[in-house]
């Protein structure tokens, strides 16, 4: 048997594949469970630790938000672009609209960054999709 032979299955007229030599793992296609790992159940509670944990840190981010007024001074670290130009900046803004948004002022939340408020729309529907699958 030459070097040849032992690393490339012989080839058959019509392109079937041959079967892989005694010994060397046969390719799994992409996604597919490997035939020889047993599926594993993995607990509710583990499941959902992400999606809650990361639940956890938007909510208490946005409940500092509504509780600190992004629109009163000194409570905040000064921005440098509003110190430099006088002008908010979209980071000023989503301060001030995720403010209003925890408010329920959804007008005003609009107002200050509607950008930002469909974003807060677009990660509760995320966030969702990810947690019921």
């Amino acid at each position: 048997m030459n070097a040849d032979s032992r690393t490339a299955p012989p080839e058959v007229p019509g392109g079937a594949p041959q079967p892989a030599p005694h010994g060397t793992p046969r390719p799994v296609p992409h996604g597919a469970p490997h035939p020889a790992a047993p599926a594993v159940r993995v607990p509710v509670r583990r499941r959902l630790a992400a999606p809650l944990g990361l639940l956890a840190a938007v909510a208490g981010a946005f409940a500092y938000v509504g509780a600190v007024d992004p629109n009163e001074s000194g409570h905040y670290p000064a921005c440098p672009l509003y110190l430099l130009t006088g002008l908010y900046c979209p980071g000023c803004g989503g301060l001030r609209s995720a403010h209003a948004f925890v408010h329920g002022d959804l007008l005003t939340a609009l107002h200050a960054n509607a950008p930002a408020v469909a974003a807060y729309l677009g990660f509760a529907v995320l966030w969702t999709v990810w947690t019921v699958r």
